[in-house]
């Protein structure tokens, strides 16, 4: 699978996120939640009398950058969209600490709000992904596309490049890119023979 593919899957899923919480912004205004519904009305009155501006706000211009670190193979995935909903406006940090528990707020301003996610997992290309190549004269395999130079090592064999077969040797040379597990295994079966 691409990286451009990988990438739209990562938007989708956000986008799913921002909808469900959307959602339940939606939920707690209908209910009269005080805490997080829109405050045109306490900000008129600021404005009126002089009083100090509040705490931070959503606005409709603020962009949320999204960032999802991957533990297994130390990635960094980044992405920034505008805020998910219209709802959202007018909440503070607090309120949004609520809506994405699972989320660290880096840092909050009107104009970009960052969070920053840790998962323990492979990231979507190297999950997808294998890639099998030659390292110190042996055949390896490593997570991902080959594309990343860190990508992380999945296997180590015993096969000596030099008792493979010129085509073999050369394809694997310039790196093979597989798409699971078991192609791995078909794959290095068919040049062991």
């Amino acid at each position: 699978m691409s990286q451009n593919a990988n990438r739209w899957r990562v938007r989708w899923a956000l986008l799913i996120l921002a909808s469900f919480l959307g959602g339940l912004v939606m939920a707690h205004l209908l209910a009269g939640d005080e805490a997080i519904a829109p405050l045109n009305d306490k900000r008129q009155k600021a404005q009126a009398t002089g009083e100090k501006p509040g705490p931070v706000r959503i606005t409709e211009s603020t962009e949320v950058e999204y960032r999802v670190s991957y533990d297994k193979c130390r990635h960094l995935e980044t992405d920034v969209a505008p805020i998910p909903t219209r709802v959202m406006v007018g909440l503070t940090i607090e309120d949004f600490a609520r809506l994405f528990p699972e989320w660290q707020i880096e840092s909050f301003t009107a104009q970009r709000v960052v969070l920053k996610r840790r998962i323990e997992s492979l990231c979507p290309d190297d999950g997808a992904n294998r890639f099998v190549t030659v390292r110190n004269g042996m055949v390896v395999v490593f997570y991902g596309t080959g594309r990343r130079p860190d990508s992380p090592l999945m296997l180590e064999t015993a096969i000596d490049v030099k008792k493979l077969r010129p085509q073999d040797r050369q394809r694997l040379e310039a790196g093979v890119v597989v798409s699971s597990d078991q192609e791995v295994f078909d794959w290095l079966e068919g040049i062991a023979e």
